[in-house]
């Protein structure tokens, strides 16, 4: 292991025992083994820029959340929803199904998980609190359906 690598380790674990957040401390950690291994950080800035413009794929992840803005304003979720709900929305706890029924018809749409959380998890989440679910089982069935997609 360099003498590098061992300052990166140490620093990013000093900052997580000091409960600085964790992109902080990694920013951090990173700017100080490029000071120690004699890295031009201005280059690295400049070069991480340029390849935000390159790169397509980075404009897929804000796209898809944006079609499921508009799926909620359209009212296709609910629609979906509704749909899933009347297949098994009267089992018992059928509305934990009726989230994993949803999130596979909504996936099968959008194919990305976090447009599924993003969309179709808001309505989901707020159905199971009014339902008298736990926010912590609410949260856990969205965010586990939602890797579906």
């Amino acid at each position: 292991m360099s003498f590098a690598f061992a300052i990166f380790f140490a620093i990013f674990v000093l900052t997580f025992i000091l409960k600085i957040p964790i992109p902080l401390g990694f920013f951090t950690a990173t700017a100080l083994y490029g000071f120690f291994k004699g890295v031009d950080l201005s280059i690295v800035a400049e070069k991480m820029v340029m390849g935000l413009y390159t790169k397509y794929i980075i404009m897929a992840v804000p796209l898809f959340i944006f079609t499921a803005k508009v799926m909620n304003s359209g009212k296709v979720t609910e629609k979906i929803f509704q749909f899933a709900n009347s297949i098994v929305g009267k089992l018992y706890g059928g509305l934990a199904y009726v989230n994993v029924i949803a999130s596979i018809i909504f996936s099968g749409m959008t194919g990305s998980a976090l447009a599924d959380a993003s969309g179709l998890g808001i309505m989901e989440i707020e159905s199971m609190r009014k339902q008298g679910y736990a926010d912590n089982f609410s949260c856990a069935i969205t965010a586990a359906s939602a890797t579906i997609g």
